[in-house]
């Protein structure tokens, strides 16, 4: 019986692996920072004070601000990613290499969004950049 169990794991384990299971990246989304770099330091900004951000990166970092605040709140639900309370513009998502992509019908062809998913959090932006938002 344990070895039953030791192989319907390791199967279970290989199916997620291959199909790249988002059980854990369901939730609601809520815009958290902006990450910019000065030099070679990243630098974050929860945009409530941003009186002193212009003077870096020609007011990209005042404009990432802007932005997150203005986009809210992400929902991944499933296969789906939407804006919260806009459930009828959701897009199919898959997440490949860190990378989020979407398309309008479930299989339809996949494109990159812009978006990236590390460690629990939906990124937007760049090297310099990012939009940063959090479960």
């Amino acid at each position: 019986m344990k070895k039953l169990l030791s192989l319907t794991s390791v199967a279970l384990l290989g199916v997620v692996a291959l199909t790249g299971c988002s059980c854990g990246k369901n939730g609601t989304y809520s815009f958290s920072h902006v990450e910019y770099k000065v030099g070679d330091k990243t630098e974050t900004t929860n945009c409530e004070d941003i009186t002193n951000l212009d003077l870096v990166d020609d007011g990209a970092v005042i404009a990432a601000c802007g932005m997150g605040k203005a986009l809210g709140k992400f929902v991944i639900d499933g296969n789906k990613m939407y804006p919260e309370g806009e459930e009828d513009d959701a897009a199919f998502i898959k997440i490949e290499d860190g990378k989020i992509m979407a398309s309008e019908t479930e299989d339809g062809e996949y494109r990159e969004t812009g978006f990236t998913y590390k460690s629990g959090k939906i990124i937007m932006g760049e090297d310099d950049v990012s939009i940063v938002w959090k479960k």
